[in-house]
């Protein structure tokens, strides 16, 4: 997917507690809609859309990557879940900011290139 001038990125924001600094910053960003904070926590992403004024708020990843309306997904989750998370967003054709480490096997590292490289999707690894 390619930004058309003038056009905003809406943008997914995955963990609420990790990510609330992220979803901070995207409702500040002049080039991206923040249009929902996603967490298998329901009390936890409710009281932190709350606290920012999130009205959509989505507690099942795998449904998040089916809607049309999501271009990106900032993942803020554990570890050991940003290699699968990147490779399941890039196969549903969503742009990936993720937090350090990018994955945990090269095995993964190499599908998060492939992916992105043939469908030509971009991927963000955040750095501390």
């Amino acid at each position: 997917m390619n930004r058309r001038s003038g056009t905003k990125l809406n943008v997914a924001v995955v963990g609420a507690h990790r990510g609330k600094g992220f979803a901070k910053y995207y409702q500040r960003c002049p080039f991206t809609n923040l249009v929902t904070l996603c967490d298998q926590n329901e009390p936890l992403a409710r009281s932190t859309a709350k606290e920012l004024g999130v009205a959509d708020v989505c507690f099942d990843y795998a449904k998040l990557l089916k809607r049309s309306d999501i271009d990106a997904v900032c993942l803020e989750t554990g570890d050991d879940a940003h290699g699968w998370m990147t490779i399941a967003a890039l196969e549903a054709g969503k742009h990936v900011h993720v937090d350090v480490p990018l994955a945990t096997s090269i095995k993964d590292l190499k599908r998060i290139v492939e992916l992105s490289e043939r469908k030509k999707l971009n991927v963000c690894m955040g750095n501390e």
